[in-house]
C-alpha cells in the first residue's frame, strides 16, 4: 500500500493513490486502541498501537522506495504529495466518520468495515507514505511534517473511536481509562499547535 501510494505521489496521480489506499489493511488496530482507552488497559492499548505502528513503518518504507526512484527519474509536479503533508480540515471530518463507522461495524459484527476503514486508511497512510517519499527523495518538509500529521490523525481516529464506544455503552472501568483518553486528546491538540508553529517558523 505504501509503495503504491508513493508511486501515486511520484506520478502525481490521484487514481494510483486511491488504489494504494484500497490495498491498505482494515483499520481494526485503531478500534483496538480505542478499546484500550475505554478499558483503561495499557497492555491492550499499546499492543494494538504497536501492531498498527509495524504496518505504519512498512508504509513509510514503501513510500521511501518510491521516493528513491524519483532521484533517477524526473518527477511530475508533485502536487499530491505536498497536499497530503499539510493539515486539511476535511481530512478530520473524513477520518471521524470512517473511525466511527469502522468501530460500529466491528463491534456489531454485522457488516464488514471495509468501506469506512478505507476512509481511515486514507487519513493515516497518505501522510505516512508522504513521510517516506520525502525521506527517499530528499524533498524538504515532507519528512517531519508528514509524520507529525500522521500522529495527529492517529490520535484523532483513536479518540473518535473511543467516543463512539462510549456512546455504544462502553464505559471506562477505571479512572485510568478517562486519564489515557484525556492524554490522547491533549496529545492531538499539542501536535496540532506544534505543526502550525513549525510551519510558520519554516515559512519565516
Amino acid at each position: 500500500s505504501g509503495t503504491v501510494i508513493g508511486l501515486g505521489f511520484m506520478f502525481d496521480s490521484p487514481y494510483i493513490l486511491i488504489l494504494g489506499v484500497l490495498l491498505a489493511p482494515v483499520m481494526a488496530p485503531i478500534v483496538g486502541t480505542s478499546l484500550g482507552i475505554i478499558l483503561g488497559s495499557t497492555r491492550y492499548f499499546f499492543r494494538s498501537l504497536g501492531g498498527f505502528l509495524v504496518g505504519a513503518f512498512l508504509a513509510i518504507l514503501g513510500g521511501s522506495l518510491a521516493g528513491l526512484i524519483t532521484r533517477l527519474l524526473p518527477p511530475a509536479d508533485l502536487l499530491q504529495v505536498t497536499q497530503h503533508a499539510q493539515v486539511r480540515w476535511a481530512a478530520f471530518v473524513v477520518i471521524a466518520i470512517g473511525a466511527a463507522l469502522t468501530t460500529i461495524f466491528l463491534v456489531q459484527e454485522r457488516r464488514h468495515p471495509g468501506i469506512p476503514s478505507v476512509a481511515v486508511s486514507y487519513g493515516l497512510y497518505m501522510p505516512l507514505a508522504a513521510t517516506g517519499f520525502g525521506l527517499g527523495s530528499g524533498i524538504p518538509h515532507l519528512w517531519p511534517d508528514g509524520l507529525v500529521l500522521f500522529a495527529i490523525h492517529l490520535a484523532w481516529a483513536a479518540l473518535v473511536g473511543a467516543i463512539t464506544l462510549a456512546f455504544m455503552g462502553f464505559r471506562p472501568l477505571t479512572v485510568f481509562g478517562y486519564s489515557i483518553g484525556g492524554v490522547v486528546a491533549l496529545l492531538a491538540v499539542i501536535l496540532l499547535i506544534a505543526f502550525f508553529g513549525a510551519g510558520l517558523a519554516v515559512q519565516g
